[in-house]
């Protein structure tokens, strides 16, 4: 059950046959009396050294794994290969009492710039095809993973990964009461914000979600993971699909949301099928010591709200966004 898994190829092979290769392979069932344990060290409240420590473990666990290119360095320690030009830092937010974290320049950047190879093989999936046979959703069923990986911690491959997600995520269509989401103006974004909380308040105690005895917080930190961090990814050959993997992607999931089009969005990504990697790149220059941001993608506010737990200040997007007319006249 200790074994390293060996990399493996996710665009060839079927994607439950690759699931069961690397995830069984971890199939040691721990002990009832480990679960405390597991749990006293995922949801701990972190001091900011213990935050930064885990931070720094996360930027090893990388460099362990040939990702160079994100280096961490704090009062408390320093973690960096030379040549690496993204420092993960470290800080408490100003607004609230939890941390905040952000990827910075650690020198100047022409746009075009590769700024990170991260492989396939280091992100945890989850298939559309999958989720629509068991009939629940992408975000559920990655939360699953997550959930199965943080029960066996201490024998997980993603132990470090884990321990550096945040302990409090704001995904309010998990904490709002029925009440509270009926206050949502557009009514169809009101019955769909109510159907979503209702199904995934449900699917905690469902047996598809997680049949192992764990905490509810434990069950709802997991799901608040997968409902706010993760990517949609396109694994097809023609890139015009819609996405058939949503995956948490260790280190692209450390960059901070900028507006689609604003100042702040200075680097993309996209897969590369050949050398299977996600690749995150420069948009435009970054002077060093500057915050790099990724747009997470066009949503309405209560999407926003509701998913990320915080609203942008951009009138574009106090709106609600239709995919086509149809899609309007069915709303009207």
């Amino acid at each position: 059950p200790h074994q390293t898994p060996k990399r493996l190829d996710y665009l060839s092979r079927p994607y439950h046959y690759v699931r069961n290769y690397v995830f069984m392979t971890y199939s040691e069932t721990p002990s009832a009396k480990n679960y405390k344990d597991v749990e006293s060290q995922v949801l701990r409240n972190p001091t900011l050294k213990d935050e930064t420590e885990r931070v720094h473990n996360f930027v090893s666990w990388l460099h362990s794994n040939g990702v160079f290119d994100f280096g961490c360095r704090t009062l408390y320690r320093s973690e960096s290969k030379q040549d690496a030009i993204l420092h993960i830092q470290v800080g408490k937010n100003k607004n609230t009492s939890q941390f905040q974290r952000k990827v910075i320049a650690t020198q100047d950047i022409p746009a075009g710039c590769v700024l990170a190879r991260i492989p396939l093989d280091l992100a945890l999936w989850a298939s559309h095809k999958d989720s629509d046979r068991m009939e629940i959703s992408a975000n559920v069923l990655l939360a699953r993973r997550l959930l199965e990986e943080s029960i066996r911690l201490d024998s997980s491959p993603w132990r470090s990964y884990i321990l550096a997600l945040p302990v409090h995520i704001d995904s309010a269509i998990l904490t709002l009461s029925k009440k509270e989401i009926e206050t949502i103006e557009f009514p169809y974004e009101k019955w769909r914000s109510l159907e979503r909380a209702r199904s995934l308040k449900k699917v905690v105690q469902s047996r598809h979600f997680c049949d192992l005895p764990c905490s509810t917080s434990l069950k709802y930190w997991a799901l608040s993971n997968c409902i706010s961090r993760p990517h949609g990814v396109i694994l097809h050959p023609n890139p015009t699909l819609e996405p058939n993997f949503t995956a948490l992607v260790p280190g692209l999931d450390m960059f901070n949301h900028a507006d689609i089009g604003s100042p702040m969005e200075t680097a993309s990504w996209y897969v590369d099928t050949t050398n299977r990697e996600f690749v995150i790149y420069s948009m435009k220059p970054v002077q060093r010591g500057e915050e790099i941001c990724i747009a997470y993608g066009s949503h309405s506010s209560d999407e926003w709200l509701l998913n990320y737990g915080f609203v942008l200040d951009s009138d574009y997007e106090n709106a609600i966004l239709f995919e086509d007319i149809k899609d309007f006249a069915e709303w009207y």
